[in-house]
């Protein structure tokens, strides 16, 4: 336009004549141009018009046109520096409109292009969305009620005595033999003893060998025989531990136990306490594995040993990241038993006897819980695939169709990052509910590394506190507060998920929401996210209603809070709600900004659509010298126009 402006003063300075669109020297540009432009074309006008200028007629005044032409240049400076200071506005306008998409695109604003492709959020919809678990995964198919099942077989587990099972006598006798045939058998490998000499220590021992011409005997032979010898007396050590006690007592808690089948094995830990039972279910096909939680000192001890054991080669215990060494010292007390009672199950498993596929059900408390996901684990990577290839006449397509799932209660973090990552892909997405308390401090110990983390879908039970001098009454620990939530909160999770997919209708479940909490302040930690995930379920038409669905609910929040003020036991939900209050600001800020903008309802598929949606955008703000028009704007309401060039 400066270039059209200064053609128009070489012409007059010139004399040179203007062609016979002369007259509509507004160059086309009155509809479009702004106020400031249109008085520039009018005094050159006036000028024009005042010395009769016309088509093919040169200046006749020559001293009052210089006079005026004078004038006009002077007026063209000024308007020329204004120009320059618009043109300083129009590129500080281009830098916001770059910022405002960069903020859409970067994600500044609540990452709507992030939520928009699909990426994780960690709110209620997105993580509990009933449509993005397969059919057969445990988080769809379990009840509250069966939790609650579980959760009341880890407590009776728990609960049960410590026995006198051992024949001490028989068991120092038998350890003493599996030392010394050890022994043996590593001078036998160094060559510090000789088979001949070997032989006869062994038959002035037991006579367990039971060989008299040691000419025939080779040392590979010597060997298996020597192993063979270890594993009765092991075998022994089986026999010297009498667990008809604890079978006996766990027969009487048939009402705790009723769902689960029949008591198949009953497993220890420390030196012979019990760490866990596993039972089966004909009818169903269902294994359950209940593991005890932390019960004495000793299990407490291995619970703070440093991180991290890398596995464990002989059982093929390994998941990437490493494991707490206390756990995996724990885990291998238990492993010898559980893996030869899988030996002895599948060696006697006929596929064709249940028309349902097998289901392996791991559960277990506080270390129990740690315990019970390690445990399922390795019966998904290394128990079944060695079952199948110890006895060839089981179906592959079986095992391939076995469920193994796990549910924990108030359990620490054993594993990285990466384990639990490796865990939850084994196992499948769904298959590990982890329960935990939000009062309950053992969910948050870290067990020595700073990166650990927990695997699967997070269940947290509703607590509730009536009272603050209640509070240290509470075991929030405790197996039995666990049972007794589990199935309320659990149900409503599943109503919430049930009703968060079917219904796509503003924010109205989180406003329902907060005017529940006073019944449940601790789940008031996640409301923000949870807001901030239900916009994931907004069509685009939905997203410019956003900021009025925020005020209503900030509005309740206000709500709330006055009407909770004398209660001393919401002060942890005033709290929240004065964190939430900037929260809600931003979000309708951000919805505002986002008014002039289309958003589409989005996945992978079309993400194309929106990245030339975006260029769109900034084809549609692009312009030159010759072809813009400003209007006025502020951070939040950016507007531009543009102008055909005519």
């Amino acid at each position: 336009m400066i270039k059209k402006i200064s053609l128009v003063t070489a012409s007059l300075l010139s004399g040179l004549a203007f062609g016979d669109n002369t007259t509509d020297i507004k160059l086309s540009f009155e509809e479009k141009i702004p106020a400031y432009q249109k008085t520039i074309t009018q005094n050159i006008e006036s000028i024009i018009k005042d010395n009769k200028i016309s088509n093919n007629t040169a200046v006749k005044n020559s001293d009052n046109n210089l006079l005026d032409i004078t004038t006009a240049f002077d007026m063209i400076n000024e308007y020329e520096k204004k120009m320059d200071i618009q043109e300083s506005e129009i590129n500080n306008l281009k830098e916001k409109i770059e910022k405002q998409k960069n903020k859409l695109s970067s994600g500044q604003y609540l990452t709507y292009w992030h939520m928009l492709k699909g990426r994780k959020q960690s709110g209620y919809l997105n993580k509990y969305n009933l449509n993005s678990f397969p059919a057969n995964s445990l988080y769809i198919t379990t009840t509250g009620l069966e939790l609650q099942d579980y959760a009341q077989a880890s407590g009776v587990i728990y609960k049960i005595k410590q026995h006198n099972i051992i024949d001490e006598e028989k068991l120092s006798l038998a350890q003493e033999s599996i030392d010394i045939y050890k022994a043996w058998l590593q001078k036998l490998n160094n060559g510090t003893l000789s088979v001949n000499e070997i032989i006869k220590q062994a038959n002035s021992y037991d006579d367990k060998l039971n060989l008299s011409d040691s000419g025939k005997i080779t040392i590979v032979s010597l060997k298996n025989k020597i192993k063979n010898v270890i594993a009765e007396y092991k075998r022994d050590i089986n026999k010297a531990i009498n667990t008809d006690p604890y079978k006996n007592e766990i027969s009487e808690l048939r009402s705790s136990l009723a769902n689960f089948g029949k008591v198949e094995h009953v497993f220890f830990r420390n030196k012979h306490e019990l760490s866990g039972i596993i039972l089966y279910d004909k009818e169903k096909n269902r294994m359950s594995i209940i593991f005890a939680g932390s019960k004495s000192s000793h299990d407490w001890l291995n619970n703070f040993k440093a991180w991290s054991s890398e596995g464990d080669i002989k059982n093929s215990i390994l998941i990437p990241g490493g494991i707490h060494k206390g756990v995996m010292d724990m885990y291998k007390n238990d492993y010898d038993s559980i893996y030869s009672y899988f030996m002895n199950f599948f060696a006697n498993y006929n596929s064709n006897e249940n028309k349902k596929p097998l289901t392996i059900v791991v559960s277990g408390h506080s270390l129990g819980g740690a315990l019970s996901t390690l445990m399922a684990y390795q019966i998904k990577t290394a128990i079944l695939p060695k079952a199948l290839e110890q006895n060839t006449y089981l179906k592959a397509a079986d095992f391939k169709n076995t469920l193994v799932q796990n549910i924990t209660f108030g359990a620490p973090r054993f594993v990285s990052k990466e384990g639990a990552a490796a865990i939850e892909s084994v196992l499948g997405k769904g298959n590990i509910l982890r329960i935990w308390n939000a009062y309950d401090i053992v969910p948050s110990i870290m067990l020595g590394a700073l990166n650990s983390a927990h695997a699967g879908i997070d269940i947290p039970i509703a607590d509730r506190i009536t009272h603050e001098m209640y509070r240290p009454l509470v075991n929030f620990h405790n197996m039995d507060h666990y049972w007794a939530l589990i199935n309320k909160s659990f149900t409503k999770l599943k109503e919430e998920a049930t009703s968060g997919t079917e219904s796509k209708i503003g924010l109205h479940i989180l406003e329902d929401k907060l005017l529940t909490l006073q019944e449940s302040p601790a789940v008031y930690n996640g409301i923000i996210n949870d807001i901030r995930s239900k916009l994931l379920d907004f069509s685009a038409k939905e997203l410019k209603s956003v900021g009025l669905n925020l005020v209503r609910i900030k509005k309740k929040v206000v709500e709330l809070a006055e009407n909770n003020k004398s209660n001393e036991d919401y002060k942890f939900i005033l709290e929240q709600i004065n964190t939430l209050f900037p929260e809600l600001d931003y979000l309708i800020k951000c919805a505002e900004s986002l008014e002039d903008y289309e958003i589409l309802d989005s996945n992978e598929d079309n993400f194309e659509e929106i990245k030339f949606q975006l260029e769109k955008e900034e084809n549609k703000y692009s312009y030159d010298d010759d072809n813009l028009s400003v209007s006025t704007m502020d951070d939040d309401n950016l507007s531009v126009s543009t102008m055909d060039d005519d």
